[in-house]
């Protein structure tokens, strides 16, 4: 019998990249009086259903998934965590 599982997924560009998108979201604040505002980075969320016979096996599926398209490692950093048991 297969469960399912519920997995939230943040992505965040790395540290070293620059974040122009967060830069100008910053910026943009600023000029709006959001003086208090110090720095913003802008990511992804995605919430991700999965079917499985485990809790092990969902969350094998879920990193595949990561590595194959959520996630590029290369300019991007990555958290996940379960949300629902």
């Amino acid at each position: 019998m297969k469960n399912k599982y519920l997995f939230e997924v943040k992505v965040l560009p790395r540290d070293v990249i620059l974040d122009v998108q967060g830069r100008a979201v910053t910026k943009s604040l600023h000029d709006n009086g959001h003086l208090q505002l110090k720095n913003m980075r802008i990511g992804k969320y995605f919430e991700v259903e999965i079917e499985a016979e485990t809790e092990e096996k969902a969350e094998l599926d879920l990193k595949k998934m990561i590595d194959f398209v959520l996630v590029n490692p290369l300019i991007e950093k990555c958290q996940y965590e379960r949300l629902s048991k």
